[in-house]
């Protein structure tokens, strides 16, 4: 005879394990047909070849590199011309209009400080071009060939324009494009860095698109070798910073917690920080040196998430659905950071919510949206834009229609 005990472990395991398989087959259910609409999707609307990838072989001479999908094969082809650089110019816009390189200078380094009558500034874009072109079309920052026409005022770009989308290679080549025309203009664009640009460089992503997974697995490469040290991109991005407070607001990608604050490095020691310990810092080690951690840590400014609620689970789960809430402590630490870096309010993006977001009494906007799985501008399509004229700001849609914050 069994033994009682025995007889309902064995019940009760049983019933462990049906419940599991039936959980297994509503999670199959659930994510076959998702993963059947992705790739059609994908297929349907995803541009898949890629370039132009410009590498200096010497202070002279570049190597201009494309991407081209072959559908047939289904695999990637690599077409390559060597050129001097004073010749690459028509190589490159004939892959990209937007694309343009410097022969003879380098990016200026970037302010921690400056003043615009209108600024406006958008975060996290993920590589989607085409919704990153539209809204900056729709809320007047370039015009229809994506030209600067934002006169004097100024573009902040946040953080996070590498790694989850199909697009990075061309949204790198516009922000570059429109950075010189800006300046030109009296104006300028400060693109910030965020976490995925650190971990993109850095070779530790792990949060790749679907087509620059195949594309690196197709031609042996490495993802970060797109955007090395040798690359007029990689070069480019490397020369940014990571924080700018333009008039009385603040901008970070992440955020400034306690122990960034409690450092007491000033704006213009957190950029030269960063651009000194982006290539050295190793963000799976325990041992990144403190003054990186200030960058690059989990609680550095590109990666901060303590202004919202993340408890689990509510919390986390209401995060999770784009439903920000004020996390406990808030008020404080927003207060303090405003205070250290003489700023009236901050704008930080990392954190996505389903739309620009007023936190704190309006002393902390929260500007980063989910992107959609492709880069298709459609009507379910959400991205905005925030606009601040002096002490009034808008989020501006897709559809050019402005609402006050």
């Amino acid at each position: 005879m069994v033994h009682p005990i025995v007889q309902a472990a064995v019940r009760g395991t049983l019933s462990l394990v049906i419940l599991a398989a039936v959980l297994f087959g509503a999670f199959l259910a659930w994510r076959i047909p998702r993963e059947r609409e992705e790739d059609r999707l994908f297929k349907a609307h995803v541009q898949r070849d890629d370039g132009p990838h410009v590498t200096w072989l010497d202070d002279r001479t570049v190597r201009v590199s494309s991407f081209r999908f072959d559908a047939s094969r289904e695999e990637y082809e690599r077409q390559e011309v060597t050129s001097r650089c004073d010749d690459a110019g028509p190589l490159v816009a004939a892959l990209d209009p937007n694309a343009w390189i410097e022969c003879n200078g380098s990016t200026p380094e970037p302010v921690a400080a400056a003043t615009a009558r209108v600024v406006a500034a958008v975060s996290d874009v993920h590589g989607h071009f085409n919704h990153l072109a539209a809204l900056l079309q729709r809320s007047g920052v370039v015009n229809a060939r994506l030209d600067w026409s934002f006169g004097a005022n100024h573009l902040v770009v946040a953080g996070d324009i590498v790694d989850k989308g199909p697009q990075i290679t061309r949204s790198l080549w516009l922000v570059k494009k429109l950075e010189r025309q800006a300046a030109e203009a009296g104006g300028r664009v400060h693109y910030l860095l965020g976490n995925h640009e650190y971990l993109a460089l850095a070779g530790t992503s792990r949060i790749n698109d679907r087509k620059y997974i195949e594309l690196t697995g197709s031609l042996g490469i490495r993802y970060a070798d797109l955007f090395s040290n040798a690359t007029e991109l990689g070069r480019w991005i490397r020369e940014h910073g990571v924080v700018v407070r333009v008039n009385d607001t603040l901008f970070v990608h992440a955020g400034i917690a306690r122990s960034v604050v409690d450092a007491g490095v000033s704006l213009e020691g957190l950029n030269r920080i960063a651009r000194e310990t982006l290539d050295r810092a190793n963000p799976a080690s325990s041992t990144v040196d403190r003054r990186a951690a200030l960058v690059w840590g989990r609680d550095g400014i590109t990666s901060y998430r303590g202004y919202f609620d993340r408890s689990f689970p509510i919390g986390f789960w209401r995060a999770f659905q784009g439903d920000l809430r004020e996390g406990p402590g808030a008020d404080e630490a927003v207060a303090r950071a405003l205070e250290s870096y003489g700023a009236r309010r901050m704008v930080v993006g990392h954190t996505e919510g389903r739309q620009i977001t007023s936190f704190v009494d309006g002393r902390l906007l929260a500007i980063c949206q989910g992107m959609p799985f492709t880069d298709f501008v459609g009507d379910e399509s959400r991205l905005e834009l925030l606009l601040i004229d002096g002490s009034r700001a808008w989020r501006v849609g897709l559809d050019g229609n402005r609402q006050a914050m």
